[in-house]
């Protein structure tokens, strides 16, 4: 702030500045992030007892190439242990040792999607219930954009229904909700609008059946706000 006080100064003044503070230098990370478009996309698979790590872009319309480079800081986490930080980019993929369980970006702090592969998806929705209410948002939001981009089938995301619980985080409900919305919105006016309203009329009965119609004194803002997305 001295050293540029009363002047002007360029983006890369704050990078560089940051650089001579911290342990990760961050000014090539943050020009991939500031100056090209593009959502980075991360995708994990497991074999012969690892975890790999790789990246492309996730776009819905092919206007980014496939092999544009982010280097991104990605959070690990394998089974309950203080979450890893690794960088991942297109060149230069990851591969760790572990058959344990495995979360990316935990904390949904991190600026790109998560590409499980359908054996690990299938997996983590099986537990859904059990996961921390960040994970099932990071689950909840990539899935939808995957398979809304065509990366993905759509009935991955929609699976994550079959596990949905009237006693799960209001936060999480919301967006459960709303994202059966945003579906319903796309198909106006076409045959399969009908039958996709039936499919989650039924989903969404048992939240209906917990918090009614109408509301009580005293009760959390967030069931104000998911009873009228219901």
């Amino acid at each position: 702030m001295k050293q540029h006080a009363y002047g002007n100064t360029v983006t890369d003044d704050l990078w560089q500045a940051v650089d001579k503070v911290s342990a990760v230098k961050i000014t090539d990370i943050a020009h991939d992030f500031t100056l090209q478009d593009g959502v980075p996309l991360i995708n994990v698979v497991q074999k012969d007892g690892t975890w790999q790590l790789s990246q492309t872009n996730l776009s819905s319309d092919g206007s980014t190439p496939a092999d544009r480079s982010w280097r991104v800081p990605v959070r690990v986490q394998i089974n309950s242990a203080t979450p890893d930080l690794k960088t991942v980019s297109y060149k230069q993929p990851v591969t760790l040792q572990s058959s344990d369980t495995l979360i990316i970006n935990p904390n949904a702090d991190g600026y790109y999607r998560v590409n499980y592969s359908p054996e690990i998806f299938a997996n983590l929705i099986s537990r859904f219930e059990s996961l921390a209410p960040e994970t099932q948002l990071n689950l909840i939001n990539d899935s939808q954009a995957l398979g809304l981009s065509g990366k993905t089938s759509l009935s991955m995301y929609l699976s994550i229904y079959d596990h949905m619980s009237p006693d799960m985080d209001l936060i999480v409900l919301k967006a459960l909700v709303d994202k059966l919305g945003f579906i319903d919105y796309l198909l106006r006016g076409k045959p399969e609008q009908a039958s996709f309203r039936a499919y989650a009329r039924a989903k969404l009965q048992p939240l209906l059946n917990k918090y009614g119609w109408s509301a009580v004194t005293g009760e959390d803002t967030n069931i104000a706000g998911l009873r009228a997305q219901i």
